[in-house]
């Protein structure tokens, strides 16, 4: 097992996992209240569409498990100081 990997793959799912979460919860009712709120021009007032960052997110957290299984599969890097 490389610490290191598992480590990274640990923090990079749950960096993703929170960008997946604030599209959900924070982003997506904001754009759905300023899309039906009235017939100004979308594009400029409302921003992007939060579910590119939905999807964004699930392709990090899926490169995010592949790290965490690489790791967990690897030999430990044993490191020994000679003298």
């Amino acid at each position: 097992m490389n610490r290191a990997l598992v480590f990274a793959g640990i923090a990079i799912v749950a960096i993703s996992k929170v960008i997946v979460l604030k599209s959900i919860l924070v982003d997506s009712p904001a754009y759905q209240r300023c899309v039906s709120d009235g017939p100004v021009s979308l594009a400029q007032a409302c921003g992007t569409d939060p579910f590119a960052y939905f999807i964004l997110g699930w392709f990090v957290a899926i490169g995010g498990f592949i790290l965490l299984i690489f790791g967990l599969k690897m030999p430990a890097t044993r490191r020994s100081i000679s003298r």
